[in-house]
């Protein structure tokens, strides 16, 4: 095997070269292996030992070339040469000629990186790429075997990447921004942008959603990981004289949503909640405003919701309130447009981190969404800020990847290719489908607490397009729900709570101001609002027994009807604005 450092010269300056670990590698395709007949499985070629090998099939059948293998590593490496150490004790499936091709995915392959012929012999045999090539999946194909048989074999097989172990990692890395543009200038009301961690790094902040007034998105704090959410006070700077009743609150928080106060950038309010989302995985980060007055001061609702795709549910972290500047009496009235951040709070630059951003839109009030299709793009660092000197310059990147996906890399020791210059404008493609899905109740239930309260408990059922935004109640003296006798109006999350099953989808409410008869049979219906618009009317009936003739409390055995309407929601998507 190689040994673990190399240095040799390349482009007049000294370049190290260092194994890529297999632990780093996962295969994760192989045409063909034999697992019957003997150990051929082609997971032996990242297990270390030159003893153990891969081997196509030849117990039951022997399929022929091309036999190929794909790997996926932890995240992007800048590779400099692959190594292919053939099996000690036979020639069998000793490969004669072969390919090997490096990808951003697993599905684009373009041309080889290199091919040609390996000789016939046992030695581990390595060969250099003309250039370093930046990518996170490698694909070995073999076309023929060197003794013109069927099969293919391999005891080993190892990649090295490149690093220049001169360059200055001290301080931090730098923060790489994106400000998504909208040329229309339009006041939005909703924001919304999918991110994907590639690779991360102990104290790295990805702000997927930085909007006027907070911030909101992924952090990795080292010993945990958190989904975040902050907002300032309505005015700027630290030691600032704010009413205590103006300050910016938690309205509502999520299923173990912590909070706290802040300052160092201002004073104002976060929340946290401590959760493992996952490297390459994509989330869903939403943010909606609405105008509400607290204490008498006119202000307005910041919501933030997480959608994890992997577990198909939607995540409401917190309804934070903001006030409007009673100095300027102006009405805030626009979250402002998408704005991004990957950031390192704590001087780790010899970290690397790196992550994917998409589909990010905005709706503006009127009900109409805009897709952003360009960000613009800078660099907190040295070079293009002075007053950072300990920023490190060169470890940075930005570019398109799969037409729709801007990748932003920083730290760390990768070289940057087609490193993208900070003040330049990216484009990227928008392909997001809309598909819109009324939630569903999975329970609903309801008990009198006297002739004018009644507690209200549901659970919801949330899908893709449908995170709850608001509810309403409505009782009805018949079966049919011809004839309404109350309605609650929407209730958002600060005016319910959490029911005692303590999930994020359980949800319960006291309603007030009834006047409900004894011995009479009521019937509850409750309707859900989606943040992006569309009011789905699938519900659940509940017959709820009221006070006996006695005046005592009779706890009902309820059984949930289910009520077959239908459900009405139009497309917001429809007629987007440019």
């Amino acid at each position: 095997m190689k040994k673990l450092i190399m240095l040799f010269f390349y482009s007049s300056a000294i370049i190290a070269m260092e194994d890529i670990p297999q632990s780093a590698m996962k295969m994760i395709y192989v045409d063909s292996q034999e697992t019957v007949g003997e150990n051929g499985a082609a997971i032996n070629v990242l297990d270390g030992n030159p003893d153990t090998f891969w081997h196509t099939e030849w117990y039951a059948k022997s399929p022929g070339y091309p036999h190929e293998i794909v790997f996926q590593l932890d995240r992007d490496y800048l590779i400099e040469n692959f190594s292919y150490m053939p099996r000690k004790n036979s020639s069998n499936g000793r490969m004669k000629e072969y390919q090997v091709f490096v990808s951003n995915d697993s599905n684009n392959w373009g041309n080889p990186i290199i091919q040609g012929r390996w000789p016939d012999q046992t030695a581990e045999q390595i060969k250099d790429f003309p250039v370093p090539v930046s990518g996170r999946y490698v694909r070995l194909k073999a076309l023929s075997e060197v003794n013109g048989n069927a099969w293919a074999s391999a005891a080993e097989i190892s990649l090295n990447d490149k690093f220049d172990p001169l360059t200055d990692i001290d301080g931090w890395a730098s923060s790489l921004h994106l400000e998504y543009k909208d040329k229309s200038g339009k006041a939005a009301d909703l924001l919304m942008v999918d991110i994907m961690v590639d690779s991360t790094s102990p104290s790295t902040y990805y702000a997927a959603i930085n909007f006027t007034g907070g911030y909101s998105g992924l952090q990795d704090q080292g010993s945990k990981r958190t989904l975040h959410f902050s907002l300032w006070d309505y005015v700027d700077g630290d030691n600032q004289t704010v009413p205590e009743e103006a300050k910016a609150k938690v309205l509502w928080r999520g299923y173990r949503v912590s909070n706290s106060s802040f300052g160092g950038e201002g004073t104002g309010v976060k929340t946290w909640k401590d959760y493992a989302w996952k490297t390459h995985q994509p989330y869903r980060l939403l943010l909606k405003m609405t105008p509400m007055s607290v204490n008498s001061f006119a202000g307005s609702t910041r919501d933030f919701w997480v959608f994890d795709f992997e577990a198909d549910e939607w995540m409401h972290i917190a309804t934070l309130w903001r006030a409007n500047n009673p100095t300027t009496g102006r009405a805030e009235t626009n979250l402002g447009d998408v704005y991004t951040f990957v950031e390192d709070w704590a001087a780790t630059s010899e970290w690397y981190r790196s992550c994917y951003l998409f589909n990010a839109r905005k709706k503006y009030w009127n009900g109409m969404w805009h897709t952003y299709d360009q960000a613009y793009y800078t660099i907190n660092d040295q070079e293009n800020n002075p007053s950072t000197p300990d920023r490190h310059d060169p470890n940075t990147q930005a570019e398109v990847r799969e037409t729709n996906k801007i990748w932003l890399a920083t730290g760390g020791r990768f070289i940057p290719q087609n490193r993208a210059l900070s003040g330049s404008t990216i484009s990227f493609a928008s392909n997001l489908d809309f598909n819109p899905q009324a939630p569903k109740f999975a329970q609903i239930a309801a008990e009198p607490v006297d002739d004018s309260t009644m507690l209200v408990t549901w659970e919801y059922q949330e899908a893709l397009w449908a995170a709850q935004e608001s509810y309403t109640v409505q009782i009805y003296e018949d079966a049919e729900m011809q004839k309404l006798v109350f309605s609650s109006g929407s209730l958002y999350p600060h005016d319910y709570e959490k029911s005692a099953k303590e999930k994020d989808s359980d949800r319960k409410a006291q309603i007030t101001g009834l006047a409900l008869a004894k011995d009479k049979i009521y019937y509850l219906r409750l309707e859900a609002k989606t943040v992006f618009g569309f009011t789905c009317s699938n519900s659940e009936a509940v017959a709820i027994k009221n006070y006996s003739s006695t005046g005592v409390s009779q706890k009902s055995s309820l059984q949930p009807k289910r009520m077959e309407l239908e459900a009405s929601y139009p497309n917001p998507f429809n007629g987007t604005a440019t």
